[in-house]
């Protein structure tokens, strides 16, 4: 496997991914409540499951229970049900775009968002 890895697959951008290290802070906040980036990507922040997509919208849920929507995307590169990995690009934007995160039916604040970064980041 290594050598068609290494060889083969490499060569074929939707076989080979180089994760990228995600944290909640790989995103800055806007006055608007938007979101920007150092890149146009939004990537999972954690493994999960994609559990909706819509016109410019998607929602994941994570492998600690929470759940992020991500809506203003430009293009979507994930689909209902697909299996996510950390780091994995999910949508696209162009300027800006929303994030929302919920907990236990609870939209998380931002105490709540730096200690999941926290726990996040030493899980990886």
């Amino acid at each position: 496997y290594d050598f068609v890895d290494q060889h083969i697959l490499s060569i074929l951008p939707s076989f080979h991914q180089e994760e990228k290290e995600v944290s909640l802070f790989t995103y800055e906040q806007m006055d608007n409540g938007m979101y920007v980036g150092s890149d146009p990507n939004i990537y999972a922040l954690k493994d999960g499951v994609v559990k909706g997509v819509e016109d410019g919208k998607i929602t994941i849920l994570y492998q600690n229970n929470v759940i992020a929507t991500y809506a203003s995307l430009a293009t979507i590169e994930v689909a209902v049900y697909d299996r996510i990995s950390q780091g994995e690009i999910l949508a696209t934007y162009e300027e800006c775009f929303e994030m929302t995160l919920m907990k236990d039916g609870n939209e998380m604040n931002e105490e709540e968002i730096e200690e999941l970064d926290k726990i996040l980041n030493e899980l990886v």
